[in-house]
C-alpha cells in the first residue's frame, strides 16, 4: 500500500523504453514474484525480493525500499516478474534514486529495455 501511495507523489523520469500494456499489468499484480538484481561495487550480484514493485507511468517502476538497501543512483538494474500465468517479463534499466512520495520513500527504476522471458518469445526484446 505504501508503494502505491508513494507512487502518486514520486517524480517520473523519462526512460528509453515504454512498457507494453501486458507488461504493466503483470507488474501491477499483487500475486506475483518480483525480484530486483544488480551488481554491487565489488561486482558481486545481489538479488532482492521486491514484492511492492509497481509501474509508475510507462517508463518507470517504483518499490518500497527494503531494510539495508544501499544502491547508488544510475546503477544498472534488472527487474523480473513471474506470475501464475505461464508468462514472465524482465525489465532492464537504471536506479533513479530514492524519491519521496505521499506514503514515504520509494526507489525508482528508469526503464531502458523490456524483454519477454517466456514462450512464444523467450528472450525477445519488446520495447
Amino acid at each position: 500500500m505504501r508503494s502505491r501511495l508513494s507512487a502518486l507523489g514520486a517524480i517520473k523520469h523519462l526512460g528509453k523504453a515504454a512498457m507494453p500494456l501486458p507488461v504493466k499489468e503483470k507488474y501491477s499484480r499483487l500475486k506475483a514474484i518480483k525480484m530486483l538484481a544488480y551488481r554491487d561495487s565489488d561486482g558481486y550480484p545481489n538479488i532482492w525480493p521486491v514484492l511492492s514493485l509497481l509501474p509508475l507511468g510507462e517508463q518507470n517502476l517504483v518499490f518500497e525500499i527494503p531494510p539495508k538497501f544501499i544502491l547508488a543512483p544510475d546503477t544498472k538494474v534488472s527487474a523480473c516478474v513471474i506470475t501464475f500465468d505461464p508468462v514472465a517479463y524482465q525489465i532492464k534499466g537504471e536506479f533513479g534514486g530514492i524519491k519521496w512520495g505521499i506514503g514515504g520513500p520509494v526507489g525508482v527504476i528508469v526503464v531502458s529495455e523490456v524483454y519477454s522471458a517466456s514462450p512464444p518469445l523467450p528472450g525477445e526484446r519488446l520495447a
